[in-house]
């Protein structure tokens, strides 16, 4: 998601960063998978851009728009089962600014109004310090997704590692839909010229290749 900005009728630009660059650097885009060390020149010798484990975290750089607010998300696959909590680790890249604040929600739907928000109200603030959080689903079953959204406002970017979804998996016991549809010339009820077939399947959990 990428908040659109009414008075210039496109879709928000991005901060960067002056003395870095990166490809896609400053263009509308949410959430990214940052790698400090692969930038030019690499951010190597910044220690507040590092990772809290490997190389690699997803970094939501602020929204460039008349109030310089946030509203994007990170949402994870489709995934089913049974979800007790989410952890993740969480850092603001510098105080420069305002401090990072973020919220975090389940739902069956990506639509982001659709989801549950389950972070004390209205947002979570986040210290310069990379910190741990843990949050309580709810014990849901079936197949959901569980999102980060990031509210943040006037601040510079968001720092997000080590996410993990604790539950147990579920069995797959719904199988497939295939739904077919056909298109073409008719007489009757018999098809006189060449016919579209489209066929469509889904599944509720793992999807259908």
């Amino acid at each position: 998601a990428e908040l659109y900005d009414p008075t210039t009728g496109s879709f928000s630009p991005t901060d960067g960063m002056d003395y870095y660059d990166w490809p896609n650097e400053t263009l509308p885009q949410a959430f990214i998978i940052f790698n400090p060390s692969a930038t030019t020149p690499p951010m190597t010798g910044d220690p507040e851009a590092q990772p809290h484990t490997g190389s690699k975290y997803a970094a939501e750089f602020n929204d460039k728009n008349a109030v310089n607010i946030n509203d994007d998300w990170l949402i994870s696959p489709q995934l089913y089962g049974t979800f007790d909590s989410v952890t993740f680790w969480a850092k603001t890249y510098s105080n420069l600014y305002n401090l990072e604040r973020f919220q975090v929600g389940i739902s069956k739907s990506t639509d982001p109004s659709s989801f549950t928000i389950v972070t004390p109200d209205p947002y979570v603030m986040v210290p310069t310090t990379w910190t741990q959080y843990t949050f309580d689903l709810g014990s849901h079953y079936g197949a959901y997704y569980v999102g980060i959204h990031d509210c943040s406002m006037n601040s510079w970017f968001l720092m997000i590692d080590d996410v993990q979804i604790i539950g147990e998996p579920g069995q797959d016991i719904t199988p497939p839909v295939t739904t077919c549809l056909l298109n073409g010339t008719m007489q009757g009820d018999v098809y006189t010229h060449h016919v579209t077939v489209t066929l469509t399947a889904t599944d509720d959990k793992s999807g259908v290749n």
